[in-house]
Formats: C-alpha cells, sequence, structure tokens
C-alpha cells in the first residue's frame, strides 16, 4: 500500500474534522464550521422563503412586461426601464449668462444654451419652451445696481412678471425663483427683464434658467 505524506499537522487535521462533526445546525456569522444540510434547507425556508417562488425579469423580458408581485427584476433591467421610461418622459435645458450688464429697460440675452433634448430655444432675450407637458421652470442669478436710480428684476412668463425685486444703489442679492407650468398644447415663454429708473446700470452674474419636463 502507498503511503502519502499529508502536508497538514495533526492539529489541523483535527480541526478540520471537528469542523464537519460539530458541524452548525443554521448558518452562523463568523463560525469556521460546517452547517448540516437541514441547517442549510431550514435557513432557506425561513430567510428566502419569501423569495423561493419568484421568478427573474431580466433586460429582455423587460419591468413593464412583468407588471406583478412574483418578479425580481435584475440590475439591467432596473436600468434599461430608467434609461427608455423615466428619462424618455424627463429633459432639462439649461440656459445661463455668466456676467453682463444693462443700462436701459430690456431683457438679458445672449445665454449659452444646454438642451440635448431641445424642449426650448432662446431668440434674443426670450426663451421659447415648445409642446405640450408639466414642466419647472427654476430661474436664478446676482444682481446688483449702481447709478442714481433703481433696477426692478423681473423674471417672467408669457411676458408677465412671476417674480420681481427692485435692486437700489449699491446692493447685490441673489435671487431665485421657482414655478411650475403646465400647458395642453403650443408654447410658451420665458425671460429675464431689468426695468430701469432713473439713471443706472445692473450688474449680473451667475444668471441662469432651468426648464424641467417632468410629464
Amino acid at each position: 500500500m502507498a503511503n502519502y505524506p499529508l502536508a497538514n499537522t495533526a492539529s489541523q487535521i483535527n480541526l478540520a474534522l471537528q469542523a464537519v462533526v460539530g458541524a452548525d445546525a443554521e448558518p452562523t456569522n463568523g463560525s469556521d464550521d460546517m452547517v448540516t444540510s437541514n441547517g442549510v434547507f431550514d435557513y432557506i425556508e425561513t430567510q428566502l422563503g419569501p423569495f423561493k417562488t419568484k421568478t427573474v425579469t431580466t433586460q429582455a423580458a423587460g419591468i413593464s412586461n412583468t407588471d406583478n408581485e412574483t418578479s425580481i427584476p435584475t440590475s439591467a433591467a432596473v436600468k434599461d426601464f430608467v434609461d427608455t421610461t423615466v428619462a424618455a418622459t424627463t429633459a432639462v435645458a439649461s440656459f445661463t449668462k455668466a456676467s453682463g450688464t444693462l443700462t436701459a429697460t430690456g431683457l438679458i440675452t445672449g445665454y449659452t444654451e444646454v438642451d440635448a433634448s431641445t424642449i426650448a430655444a432662446e431668440s434674443s432675450g426670450t426663451i421659447t419652451v415648445t409642446g405640450a407637458g408639466t414642466y419647472l421652470v427654476n430661474f436664478g442669478g446676482i444682481f446688483s445696481e449702481s447709478g442714481t436710480g433703481s433696477f426692478d428684476v423681473q423674471y417672467r412668463v408669457d411676458g408677465a412678471s412671476v417674480m420681481n425685486r427692485t435692486s437700489n444703489i449699491g446692493s447685490q442679492e441673489t435671487i431665485s425663483y421657482s414655478l411650475p407650468k403646465v400647458i395642453s398644447s403650443g408654447t410658451f415663454t420665458i425671460d429675464i427683464r431689468g426695468a430701469e429708473s432713473g439713471t443706472s446700470t445692473l450688474t449680473f452674474s451667475d444668471v441662469r434658467v432651468d426648464i424641467i419636463k417632468l410629464a
């Protein structure tokens, strides 16, 4: 009979045998022992029982096609649903102006536009939003006035002021405002207007208009 030398010590072999002989009755965190088959079965039944009859929804199957309480979606299925369904109904257009001045009543113009979904466009300071839907419009900017008069800063939708603030000599204000807007068809317009009183200069920076189409 051939002899086979063992690489383990007698103590190591004894510990390994004890891990089998003294197997845990259930999975135990931190234990190096084996678990009896009955312990594994009971653990799955009690801990994983709510999931044992579930099926898996893959990306190919699609979450929209398995609207039930018996399917669990994979991460790929969830990502695909968000990319194709949620992202498709949410669009964002941003119009920013780093800095500038107004020396007479007029609109802030020359925005930098980021609008991958092409829901809006600016012309001579007027931003036109096209398409039925539910929108959230966010205005923001830093404004200061110098001279002998004042400027009334107006955030406007469809030519009507929805928020205005008078900027007086030497003052600087950060002005933010949000407005929900729902249209059933057609378009609506947005602009930021400075109305001069007296002889003044309105200086502005970090001006932005964000249009979020929610649905």
